[in-house]
């Protein structure tokens, strides 16, 4: 009598200590279950959204049509971020990839885009193959009769101005972007001055050819001159007085008279 009665008294501890066990070990996948995915796998908004067109090096895609970003300044892409957002640029019907990025961006909280620009400022410039012909010397002279005066010599830009940084960009990306001016698809906008300034400049580009030859300068300019990026700086960028903003325009009415390509 007394060995049966031990074997239960055992067999009662024995499953009693399984059924903890079993209990323990469903209290922690329910712990990990309730864990929110974004705490499990931590990724970052430029990874997340931007990275998706761009490239996780912010290298650009052709075959979606997003530009290299790594090599632009931080006041430039906070300010086409904002143009995006209230409608200054992507809004026009023709205006594909422009459309894509706005709405990619339309449910970013201001502190995810600075976020986003955070991570893209830190990375390196991207350089890039030729995928277009042509002359580059045809080009350099064009370059500084229409392009100079904002863009400056090296093709950096000038924050005053509000112009791009041109090194860095694919050569296929900015005859797109000269052909959107062209075409009034971009710098639409009555309170866009940056865009009303470009679409001036880029008038007298009559032909395909020309806007390729400018382009082929472009890539020796980045050839020369590549992109540094400064130390990040917090301090807000300076927007220029309307003096400066007609001043430029007085001199590209100036260079597009004097030019020998306008009238070709």
């Amino acid at each position: 009598m007394r060995q049966p009665l031990l074997y239960s008294v055992v067999s009662g501890f024995v499953l009693l200590a399984v059924l903890a066990v079993m209990q323990c070990q469903e209290g922690e996948q329910r712990e990990v279950d309730a864990t929110p995915p974004s705490a499990a796998t931590p990724t970052s908004v430029f990874q997340t959204i931007c990275a998706s067109c761009h490239g996780p090096m912010g290298e650009g895609d052709r075959a979606l049509g997003a530009p290299s970003i790594a090599s632009l300044p931080r006041w430039y892409v906070e300010e086409q971020m904002q143009k995006f957002r209230n409608g200054q640029r992507g809004a026009h019907p023709q205006d594909i990839n422009g459309q894509k990025m706005r709405a990619g961006i339309a449910s970013l909280s201001a502190s995810e885009i600075e976020e986003a620009v955070d991570e893209l400022v830190a990375l390196s410039a991207v350089s890039h193959p030729r995928t277009l012909e042509g002359d580059a010397v045809a080009g350099e002279q064009l370059y500084q009769e229409h392009c100079m005066a904002c863009h400056r010599f090296n093709g950096h830009g000038e924050l005053v101005f509000r112009s791009a940084s041109l090194n860095g960009l694919q050569d296929w990306y900015v005859f797109h972007q000269l052909g959107n001016f062209q075409q009034g698809i971009r710098g639409y906008h009555a309170e866009d001055e940056s865009g009303a300034k470009m679409r001036k400049a880029v008038s007298y580009l009559t032909r395909d050819q020309e806007k390729r030859d400018v382009v082929a300068w472009l890539a020796e300019l980045a050839r020369k001159f590549p992109v540094k990026k400064p130390a990040a700086s917090t301090a807000p960028p300076v927007r220029p007085s309307t003096l400066d903003t007609l001043d430029t325009l007085d001199t590209l009415d100036t260079l597009d008279k004097a030019s020998p390509h306008k009238n070709r």
